[in-house]
């Protein structure tokens, strides 16, 4: 396969030779490459997956909890052919998780007084107690397995079969995945899913590699509402989606985008969903789907449900391609304020963690307050939310790009001029060559 190349860090799943993902690893052994670093449970039996790896020479090191089921891996650890870097299990499967989700690190007592010291940073937190700080692995390719998959890519499994392969599967840059049933979409129900099909890269199923594409059969009936300002605003922050990505949407203004959007668009809730879909109403209602603003909705096709640690890892793993927000106030350098102003504290929500995770950030607001006050300032004087992290600035009025040169005005609505919009914010704007009107259609 293509994607194998020499030098990989290849993630593994399974354990102790049960329930491997066999055909994978069979490609990877016939692929040939060498100098591979391989992070998984254990090392097998002899003349068993990993092992064979390690017994054709295409192994330079593992990272690993054992090798003591494999005398093969033993010798040439002890002959110096083989370097293995150990970990308690925990601590391994912790570390190869953080990796998927976008955490650095976290902090553990396991390990503590032995040699699992040796060479790591010891914490002392403010109550006196003492933590290995463990970092994060993450690995450039992940093989693993899972009982059912869908054409989207959405991973369900089964008993011991589990395993460490949704960890596994979320922690590489690209994830394959060999799934026992291929189902049709909407076979797997969305709380069945563990694992959310934007992880996953390829399936393979019946000697077949699938790429996964989003399909057609994701398009459903979006309401149509009569158009204002404020889904004037959201009909144009939506523009900046493209086909299958994956976003998150605020409340209030951004929460309209999803009207309009291409089908293919997935939209998150920081409460547990991928898929949301248009707003429920009678029969629809179910009080298990709802998203972050405690609003009914009703799921599309091929949509993953999870809990709310799971759904900030996603965001926090930089998958997210987008998220639109509001804001009281964003500042000329791309900072953003949105959770607290003098006397009054909404809280920040999952808006930090979307700041810091979402590939581009967008604002969605009105261009100034309903005082004819500016938003857009040199400097935010409320609670920060985030540092420098907008992108687009989307208005009722105009759009406006955060750039290292400054705040550059690339599009205004027919009837403005650019120094009606200059007379609306604190910052000089820099006036695009080819500065457009924005589409009223």
């Amino acid at each position: 396969m293509a994607c194998f190349k020499d030098g990989q860090t290849i993630a593994i799943g399974g354990q102790a030779g049960a329930y491997m993902p066999w055909d994978l690893l069979d490609m990877l052994e016939e692929s040939g490459v060498k100098h591979l670093t391989i992070c998984s449970i254990d090392a097998c039996n002899p003349g068993f997956a990993i092992s064979r790896l390690i017994e054709n020479g295409q192994v330079d090191k593992m990272i690993t909890t054992h090798i003591g089921t494999n005398p093969v891996a033993q010798k040439l650890l002890a002959e110096g052919k083989l370097e293995v870097e150990f970990f308690p299990m925990g601590s391994f499967i912790e570390k190869m998780r953080d990796g998927g989700a976008g955490i650095g690190g976290f902090l553990t007592k396991t390990g503590l007084g032995t040699d699992m010291e040796k060479g790591k940073q010891i914490v002392t937190t403010s109550d006196g107690e003492r933590y290995i700080l463990e970092e994060a692995i993450h690995a450039d390719v992940a093989l693993t397995r899972c009982r059912r998959a869908d054409p989207l890519g959405n991973l369900a499994y089964h008993g011991t079969g589990t395993a460490s392969h949704p960890v596994m599967a979320t922690c590489a840059d690209i994830s394959i995945v060999q799934c026992d049933l291929y189902c049709d979409l909407n076979e797997i129900s969305p709380d069945d899913v563990k694992v959310p099909a934007m992880y996953v890269d390829m399936l393979y199923t019946d000697s077949v590699n699938r790429t996964i594409l989003l399909v057609e059969s994701r398009e459903i009936s979006w309401r149509v509402c009569k158009m204002d300002n404020r889904r004037f605003i959201a009909r144009r922050a939506a523009q900046y989606f493209n086909e299958g990505d994956t976003v998150n949407l605020g409340i209030g203004i951004p929460s309209a985008c999803s009207d309009y959007v291409d089908p293919t668009i997935a939209f998150q809730t920081e409460n547990g969903m991928i898929g949301v879909g248009p707003v429920a109403k009678k029969l629809a209602i179910c009080d298990t789907y709802q998203n972050a603003g405690g609003i009914n909705f009703v799921p599309v096709m091929g949509a993953s449900a999870f809990d709310t640690a799971y759904s900030f890892a996603v965001i926090r793993s930089g998958r997210m391609a987008a998220t639109v927000l509001g804001a009281l106030q964003v500042a000329e350098n791309g900072d953003i304020a949105n959770w607290a102003s003098p006397g009054r504290a909404f809280g920040m929500g999952g808006a930090m963690d979307l700041c810091n995770g979402a590939r581009k950030v967008i604002v969605a607001m009105e261009l100034t307050t309903k005082k004819g006050e500016p938003k857009i300032l040199k400097k935010c004087t409320y609670p920060l939310t985030a540092q420098g992290c907008v992108n687009h600035i989307v208005t009722e009025q105009c759009v406006i790009d955060v750039t290292p040169e400054g705040l550059k005005l690339v599009e205004i609505r027919a009837g403005k001029t650019p120094e009606d919009i200059q007379a609306q914010v604190e910052p000089t704007l820099i006036i695009a060559d080819d500065l457009k009107i924005m589409d009223e259609e």
